[in-house]
């Protein structure tokens, strides 16, 4: 199957999350993890709805809201300390990057 780069890029961005989750304390997991995980996973789902739909205005916004929350999210595990300074950089760059691919798409169309 042909996937677009946002999805192919989104995924990987996702899996990353998933594969760092385990290694975040413990007190964080219920919560800030968890919801971390869900924003990514919501946009993962918005990336794939936009694949699969014609009318995509609605979805562009939708997309952004999760690609926003999930910065914001990220952003907040960095500052109390559940990333790295590398780990937060890698993440931030491909976040900031999709926004970017998002933006390309949302004008392409």
């Amino acid at each position: 199957m042909d996937e677009p780069v946002l999805f192919t890029q989104v995924y990987a961005t996702v899996k990353h999350l998933h594969e760092l989750a385990p290694r975040m304390s413990k007190v964080h997991r219920p919560t800030l993890v968890r919801r971390l995980l869900e924003a990514g996973l919501d946009l993962l789902s918005a990336t794939t709805d936009l694949r699969f739909t014609r009318d995509r205005t609605s979805l562009f916004a939708q997309a952004d809201r999760h690609l926003d929350a999930l910065r914001v999210l990220v952003r907040l595990c960095f500052d109390l300390k559940l990333l790295s300074g590398k780990q937060y950089e890698r993440i931030a760059g491909e976040l900031s990057e999709e926004g970017r691919m998002l933006g390309g798409w949302r004008r392409a169309k």
